[in-house]
């Protein structure tokens, strides 16, 4: 129901996309252990789009799926995550595990020791230049 409610696969039936009700329905589904809703109702918080980004749920979920091992999915929102410190201080190694993972299924390979290089520079230039960035 949460992908009806999200956009497009709700067409055919003549219903508009509505995203609290799909958030309503992928969290009922992600209580229940679905991968695929903890990955969209995570991306509804990741992306913000119900007006509130909520970095610290979206964390929860893509590590809950990535614990339970059931959706390869997961991995490179986490890596994200953890490279720009969104829910959670950055964490270039773990970031580098979790991109280190999920390149096996996106084809996308960077060296670790460029990687991790520009993961700190990154997070020092953030440092640096904290006023720049939202809140």
């Amino acid at each position: 129901m949460g992908g009806i409610y999200s956009g497009g696969e709700g067409d055919e039936w003549g219903i508009k996309p509505d995203i609290q009700e799909a958030q309503k329905w992928y969290g009922q589904a992600a209580e229940q252990g679905d991968s695929d809703a903890q990955i969209a109702l995570g991306k509804i918080y990741y992306s913000g789009a119900t007006g509130r980004t909520d970095y610290a749920k979206a964390l929860a979920l893509f590590t809950q799926v990535e614990n339970d091992g059931t959706n390869s999915r997961s991995t490179m929102p986490l890596s994200w995550m953890y490279y720009n410190g969104l829910g959670t201080a950055p964490d270039c190694d773990k970031a580098w595990s979790y991109y280190k993972k999920a390149s096996r299924y996106v084809g996308k390979k960077v060296e670790e020791k460029i990687f991790l290089s520009k993961c700190a520079a990154d997070i020092q230039s953030r440092k640096n230049n904290a006023d720049a960035y939202p809140k």
